[in-house]
């Protein structure tokens, strides 16, 4: 009989943070008994406080009374209560841009997190960043488990990538994708520090922001094909990010990529020899700076982008939590 592992979930979304979750319910599932727990918010914005009193309800109902290893992430792991038999998953900590009703939830969740939080309880992170910042808080039990890719599907298919370019393409003009339309991506900045005269900018996904830009709505494949269809990828996220599933997606395109380099970004960046670049003025000095010496996704880069592959998270994670939860 399988050990029994519980796991909370949050989010229906499809950000890079839901997506790691994903990956660790497919890992578990393949040598464990998982429940995934629904404590998802059905509101947005100042409705989500309203709906706050019945998560806390919920929250505590499931932590008490779930009796086997429980797996929560980081809105889901400020109570003062059960920690012991489970681990914590934090992606990053940065309300900064949010909605207004969801930075207060967010710093609520933030300060409890350190108020009732041991130092000994397993938490598992997603970059170099965040296993030193919670270390130097003095955590003592921090587990380094990077995002997983399916090396597989990159690059994609050259036909699908020519008909991209076809399709976003105005002429002789730099292709470039600038991500989600979001103020916490920094579409907003890009788009004022480079304007559309000289290069095509392109979006996709979804967001608050109304650029007179395409927005594209593709499917995963045609997202690959539109990241190796570029002349450069722009991921200027303004927060702290966990990593970047979008930067590092690009690389195993073979497309060079510009980060603000925040939170874990900046490792990925430096490990790809990627550009940095926090500063919107001096942005457009860059992107020409690439564009005119075109350099070349290395061999070495690739091997090293292409080693976070789908096999090796399901080891580190079955280690991980037979270290944990089977004594």
């Amino acid at each position: 009989m399988k050990p029994k592992i519980y796991k909370f979930s949050t989010s229906r979304q499809g950000y890079g943070g839901n997506i790691y979750e994903r990956y660790v319910n497919d890992a578990i599932r393949e040598n464990f008994d998982l429940e995934v727990i629904d404590l998802s918010f059905r509101t947005k914005g100042w409705f989500r406080l309203l709906e706050f009193p019945l998560y806390i309800l919920m929250l505590a109902y499931h932590s008490s009374f779930k009796k086997g290893f429980l797996i929560r992430n980081f809105q889901t792991s400020f109570l003062p209560l059960r920690k012991n038999g489970g681990l914590t998953i934090v992606f990053h900590i940065d309300e900064t841009l949010s909605p207004i009703g969801s930075k207060v939830f967010q710093k609520i969740v933030e300060y409890l997190f350190f108020l009732f939080s041991r130092k000994s309880d397993p938490i598992v992170v997603i970059s170099e960043s965040w296993k030193k910042y919670f270390e130097g808080r003095g955590f003592t039990n921090v587990h380094l488990i990077y995002c997983p890719y399916e090396v597989e599907n990159y690059p994609p298919d050259p036909e699908l990538v020519a008909s991209m370019r076809s399709r976003l393409s105005t002429g002789d003009k730099p292709l470039i994708y600038i991500g989600n339309p979001q103020p916490k991506k920094g579409a907003d900045l890009v788009y004022e520090a480079l304007g559309n005269k000289d290069f095509d900018l392109v979006l996709s996904g979804e967001g608050s922001l109304d650029l007179p830009l395409p927005k594209a709505k593709l499917s995963f494949d045609e997202y690959l094909a539109l990241l190796s269809a570029c002349d450069l990828v722009i991921t200027f996220s303004q927060f702290l990010e966990g990593w970047c599933r979008v930067a590092h997606e690009a690389v195993l395109c073979g497309t060079p990529v510009i980060g603000s380099g925040l939170g874990g970004m900046r490792e990925l960046l430096e490990k790809t020899n990627q550009v940095e670049c926090k500063n919107p003025g001096e942005l457009k000095e860059k992107v020409h700076e690439i564009l005119r010496n075109r350099p070349q996704i290395t061999s070495e880069t690739q091997a090293w982008a292409r080693s976070f592959t789908i096999g090796k998270f399901n080891q580190d994670w079955k280690e991980l939590i037979n270290s944990l939860a089977i004594h």
